[in-house]
């Protein structure tokens, strides 16, 4: 026993001294690397401790068993306890896959046979080259690629959707896109796409960090952690559920990982489910690493996590199944099952704090309690029996209100209600029929102009002195030419705005993207470049808006392509004369834009929202996506509306410029 005692006691101080360092991985990079063999030296320290109690060393015992417990409260959560197994749902079921296939597999084939039988609906690969897409392209045709950016080397990554999805997936791909990493050590891209089914939407982050093999990488290891915290802080600040798959090169119980899963308030998909080791797939099962991983956001849950086949590579593919849990208390959405067919585009608050909401399909909402509930309105339909398209509201006091329908011709009319929305009077019709109304804008003292298409070379602007009351047409040769494959964009009704006593504006796009502005009530315009993106019908400046003191902002983009990184956002310092390009870290298209209470700016877009100080830097800070945003007063409540009949209540800011 003494023999047993001496050599189980070698072994425990081997284990012990590496599992001390993996403690103090925030002096020396080096020992963050012992952290993800912890797995063995609790193995070497409980090896010490039944070597203790064989020879009966109690003190020796205690030893042992406290440098055991430093080691197991890391490793006992993933221990597969059966109170962890979660329900099948009746809702949508989400099924992944994620495979880094390695630049190097010696054997494609495999991975190209697991691919064509996987039971998957969408798959992200990594390590993923050009000669791989080629070849599975090649092997049939399963699978599309949604979104990709394949290298010859370890960051190549491409997101896979079936071409034909199981029939209870209930879930649709609104957008794929590729983003970059934080760029502090080079070129490391990574792949978010939208995933929206009943009501809610999940947005997944395909991610690749670096190995921490050096000191230099090691800190590049600690950026990318940092910027994937941020964004999925950004998802759940947005009302969406997070879902982060990828190969992280790391341990679960390395502190890195551990810091990213709790500071981003998601959960580990492995926990409760076994050590499940992916690399390196060379090694017995036993001593392989758990380093690909999928966290997923608290409104989840995880209904399937597994790995699969060998497929050639140095890792093992992982199969991940989730359904949507609980709904979380904020931000707080409004869905209505009588509107679900609407696209929301029109947002207005009245004096009386009553909140109104617009949207295609001949939709009209009302709201007298901040948004808590709402009523649908008795809406003006056509002769024909069809529905506007309401983009557009203006609200004033006294139950006065005008709705903006939009459309081609006779399909773009103002409506007049002086009954809170009870019942509606036709106050203009486009006369034109190759014209289309694209918003309207007042001023307080009940002074507006609306806007739209060209007509006959010109673009078509109309006055109205008395809340919509009467309108009375701008003559055309008040007006700049418009420019060959040049119009304006009924996204939201923001593409016009007015400030001070009597400056305008509005933004057009096209082949031509440009702003139109007066100084004089909308008598006479100028128009001047600016610097958004161009060339298809489909982008161009959707919307602006002028703080009082002259300063502005036009933002944009590509509507096809919303997740589609470009030049969507612009501003001016001197009431639109010259405008400077701004390049937010996150690039996506831009649809609305208000002046936030505070100064500054806040604009959004299908994929999310962004914040601007008055100089158009861009603020820290994520909302949620939408096609329109409202505040309230003093910004301490605020509101995104978007496709899917969805109303969203955002946390509001008593500075919305900090």
């Amino acid at each position: 026993m003494r023999l047993l005692h001496r050599l189980t006691t070698i072994v425990g101080l081997a284990a012990l001294m590496p599992s001390l360092g993996a403690w103090a991985g925030g002096f020396w990079w080096r020992f963050l690397l012992w952290e993800h063999l912890r797995l063995f030296w609790a193995v070497g320290l409980a090896v010490a401790l039944v070597g203790a109690l064989l020879a009966r060393r109690r003190r020796w015992a205690a030893f042992w068993a406290g440098a055991s417990l430093l080691n197991g409260v890391l490793l006992l959560p993933l221990l597969p306890f059966p109170f962890r197994a979660e329900a099948a749902p009746a809702g949508p079921v989400l099924r992944l896959a994620h495979a880094n296939l390695q630049v190097s597999n010696p054997e494609p084939e495999r991975a190209l046979a697991w691919l064509t039988r996987l039971d998957r609906d969408w798959v992200l690969l990594e390590e993923c080259s050009p000669e791989w897409l080629r070849r599975i392209e090649a092997a049939g045709d399963r699978w599309e690629v949604a979104a990709a950016d394949p290298k010859g080397d370890p960051t190549g990554i491409a997101l896979l959707a079936a071409k034909e999805p199981a029939a209870d997936s209930g879930w649709r791909l609104a957008w794929a896109r590729v983003v970059q990493m934080s760029p502090t050590f080079g070129d490391r891209p990574a792949i978010e796409a939208l995933f929206q089914g009943a009501g809610r939407e999940v947005v997944l982050l395909g991610f690749h960090a670096q190995r921490p093999v050096s000191e230099t990488e090691s800190l590049g290891q600690a950026e990318d952690y940092a910027w994937a915290e941020a964004w999925a802080r950004r998802q759940l600040a947005g009302g969406r559920e997070p879902v982060i798959l990828g190969d992280f090169n790391s341990t679960p119980w390395a502190s890195r990982f551990r810091r990213l899963r709790r500071r981003a308030g998601l959960r580990d998909s492995l926990a409760g489910r076994g050590l499940q080791g992916s690399w390196p797939v060379a090694l017995p099962g036993p001593l392989r690493l758990p380093i690909d991983h999928a966290l997923v956001g608290p409104g989840l849950r995880v209904l399937e996590r597994r790995l699969g086949p060998e497929i050639g590579s140095d890792h093992l593919p992982l199969l991940l199944t989730v359904a949507l849990g609980p709904v979380r208390s904020a931000p707080r959405r409004a869905p209505f099952e009588s509107t679900a067919g609407s696209s929301f585009r029109a947002l207005a608050r009245g004096a009386d704090g009553s909140l109104w909401a617009g949207g295609s399909g001949g939709v009209l909402l009302r709201s007298a309690d901040g948004g808590r509930s709402w009523e649908r309105l008795p809406a003006p339909a056509a002769a024909d029996g069809s529905d506007f398209d309401f983009r557009d509201l203006a609200v004033f006091a006294g139950g006065e209100v005008l709705a903006l329908a939009c459309g081609p011709g006779s399909a773009s009319r103002v409506f007049r209600s002086v009954d809170g929305g009870r019942s509606w009077q036709e106050a203009l019709r486009n006369p034109d029929s190759a014209g289309f109304f694209d918003g309207f804008a007042f001023w307080p003292d009940g002074r507006g102009l609306l806007y739209g298409d060209p007509v006959d070379g010109v673009f078509a602007v109309w006055r109205s002195p008395d809340r919509g009351r009467s309108w009375e047409r701008v003559p055309p040769t008040a007006m700049p030419a418009a420019l060959p494959g040049e119009h304006g964009f009924a996204a939201s009704g923001g593409g016009i705005a007015v400030a001070g006593e009597d400056r305008a504006w509005f933004v057009t796009g096209g082949e031509a993207v440009r702003v139109f502005r007066s100084a004089d009530g909308g008598r006479s315009w100028q128009a001047a470049e600016l610097p958004l993106a161009r060339g298809p019908a489909s982008a161009g400046a959707f919307a602006v808006a002028f703080d009082e003191e002259g300063r502005g902002i036009a933002v944009g983009g590509d509507s096809l392509h919303p997740a589609r990184p470009g030049r969507i956002a612009a501003w001016s310092g001197d009431g639109g004369d010259t405008w400077r390009p701004l390049r937010p870290r996150d690039g996506f298209f831009l649809s609305g834009v208000v002046c936030a209470p505070g100064g500054g700016f806040v604009a959004v877009g299908p994929v999310g929202g962004l914040r601007f100080d008055a100089r158009g830097e861009e603020l820290g800070g994520f909302l949620p996506g939408g096609n329109v945003l409202l505040l309230g007063e003093g910004g301490r409540r605020g509101w995104v509306a978007g496709p899917a009949g969805i109303l969203l209540e955002i946390p509001g800011r008593t500075s919305w410029a900090e």
